[in-house]
């Protein structure tokens, strides 16, 4: 199955923004994580609605609560749900900047930059989050992720170069197989349900 470099951001971007993991217990409250990342497709004018009204009540919380990072968070990830990229990425500059122990800034905005086809951007965000917690499962599942997604690009190289590279069009081919056609998609992962009201 023949998928485009669009194809495989999208679905890439799709794991980078499953954040799942909860703070540590010193900032006494569980990050927030992206509901549902189906939510990358255009949205129904009702739900970009609860989004708008849901960032306004995000934004009053943090105005009255500056520190409440779990707030921070869920407001980052509402602003690339409204398609506002460039404030969402601000948003979890500013987080990893006041927090750079916490992996899920790190991981968000690598996904933001993988969106862009910013890829060593990712990998940069992704090993620097590894860097702050090596415990944290998504960044690894997260960067080999990545890496599958730069040897399939490598390889699209490699045979746009030579045609009769049998080699690689064999390994990416493999590599599609482990992108698109497993039962248990590693890029798609299911969201840890959110606790933030």
């Amino acid at each position: 199955m023949k998928t485009s470099t669009w194809g495989y951001a999208a679905q890439l971007g799709a794991a980078l923004l499953c954040a799942s993991s909860f703070l540590s217990s010193a900032y006494g409250q569980p990050i927030v994580t992206v509901e549902d990342s189906a939510r990358l497709s255009p949205l129904a004018d009702s739900a970009s609605s609860a989004l708008v009204a849901q960032l306004q009540k995000l934004e009053q919380r943090i105005k009255s609560h500056p520190k409440d990072v779990q707030a921070r968070f869920k407001r980052a990830t509402t602003l690339i749900q409204l398609g506002r990229e460039r404030e969402a990425m601000a948003a979890f500059q500013a987080l990893i900047k006041q927090y750079p122990e916490l992996p899920e800034p790190y991981n968000n905005l690598a996904y933001l930059h993988s969106r862009h086809g910013a890829y060593e951007a990712a990998r940069g965000a992704l090993e620097t989050a590894l860097s702050a917690n090596p415990s944290y499962p998504l960044t690894q599942q997260n960067l080999g992720a990545l890496y599958l997604q730069l040897a399939a690009q490598a390889y699209q190289r490699a045979l746009t170069l030579d045609r009769r590279d049998t080699l690689s069009a064999q390994r990416q081919q493999q590599i599609s197989s482990i992108l698109y056609n497993t039962p248990a998609h590693p890029l798609t992962m299911a969201p840890a349900p959110a606790g933030f009201k």
